[in-house]
């Protein structure tokens, strides 16, 4: 609904640029992240539970640094009013990888899916009878799915990555990056 009233501001003549990002997860060089954004309550339902299954499923990851010189080079690049830019991570991880890079710091375990969702579905009945909101409840229905996030266009961000002289691609999702957001909800008292 929102992109309807953009477009139709745009055809009154304002200058806009439509941004549609992915998972935006913690900042690269320090690891710093939104404790309540999708990518930490995935960590810290991982931590709580100790197992993740094997999937193919991509986690369509970028740092919020690497976001924001998205935002601020498209808004001001001439040849960006009127696009919409899908904001994509062409090196996403797979949910399993983002559970063998965790389990060294995280303790975690990989188990066959059937057992990830007796455990999940238990921990989360645990948390409720214990009034505790569980950020499992959030996170369950997302991997009944099990799916690949959608295949966006990377055009017009490509063009606008290659028009740049500041603005690089997406920062590899690697182990060390997630090792810097663990460290971060760590010394929240997040995991």
């Amino acid at each position: 609904m929102a992109e309807l009233y953009v477009r139709k501001a745009a055809t009154l003549g304002l200058p806009v640029v439509i941004l549609k990002p992915g998972m935006i997860t913690s900042h690269s060089k320090n690891g710093n992240c939104n404790e309540g954004d999708f990518t930490s309550r995935y960590v810290r339902a991982l931590a709580s539970t100790k197992v993740f299954f094997p999937s193919t499923s991509i986690l369509e990851f970028m740092p919020v640094d690497w976001v924001a010189s998205v935002v601020t080079t498209s808004t001001f690049d001439p040849l960006c009013l009127g696009l919409s830019l899908h904001i994509t991570n062409p090196k996403s991880p797979t949910s399993s990888q983002i559970g063998e890079w965790l389990a060294p710091m995280a303790g975690l375990f990989c188990v066959p899916r059937a057992e990830w969702d007796a455990k999940v579905s238990r921990q989360i009945h645990e948390d409720s009878k214990n009034g505790i909101d569980s950020p499992l409840k959030l996170l369950f229905p997302h991997f009944q799915m099990d799916h690949a996030m959608g295949n966006y266009s990377r055009v017009n961000l490509d063009s606008t990555i290659a028009r740049s002289k500041s603005l690089e691609d997406c920062p590899v999702i690697d182990s060390e990056l997630l090792s810097k957001m663990y460290r971060y909800l760590s010394r929240r008292n997040q995991v």
